[in-house]
């Protein structure tokens, strides 16, 4: 499991995406990326992954709030 949190002010949030390059909403863009690791993961045999956003925390820190 990854957790990306939304709101992050220094690292991997919506702050730091770029639409305009990938043509998609930081949502969007994260879910591709998820799809993509689950895709080559696959591809070598097996695992799993799972992406969470975490929409609750306010800045670079994880929420209190059960995911």
């Amino acid at each position: 499991m990854q957790i990306l949190v939304r709101h992050d002010d220094c690292c991997f949030g919506e702050k730091q995406h770029n639409a305009k390059a990938t043509g998609m909403n930081y949502a969007e863009a994260m879910r591709e990326y998820e799809s993509r690791v689950c895709e080559d993961l696959k591809q070598i045999g097996g695992g799993s992954f799972r992406l969470e956003i975490d929409e609750t925390a306010p800045s670079h820190m994880i929420s209190h709030q059960p995911i």
